[in-house]
């Protein structure tokens, strides 16, 4: 509860100031999911972004994208950085049209 209380202070000051921000649980995650999920769940709709279903996201997954455990290689993080940023562009859209 702590470190969704700590985000969820963090979050409220950026959206005093007007600036937008996005929760991304990353694949490989080195910090425990049981830790991450809470302050996930806890952001507003529409911040959230999700990438470490591995049922959904199965490359980031695979030994060819992975540079250990918990990194992938260039390949993976090619990968990673092209769908989070259509997942940014997609709640941003979202987010204007809500307006």
């Amino acid at each position: 509860q702590q470190m969704v209380d700590l985000c969820m202070k963090m979050y409220n000051k950026c959206a005093k100031r007007g600036i937008q921000v996005f929760f991304m649980l990353p694949p490989k995650g080195r910090t425990s999911y049981s830790l991450l999920l809470p302050v996930l769940n806890a952001m507003p709709k529409g911040t959230q972004i999700e990438l470490a279903d591995p049922r959904k996201y199965p490359k980031y997954y695979e030994t060819a994208y992975g540079y250990n455990f918990h990194h992938l290689n260039y390949k993976g993080a090619t990968l990673q950085s092209n769908e989070m940023a259509k997942q940014i562009v997609n709640l941003m859209k979202a987010n204007k049209d809500s307006i």
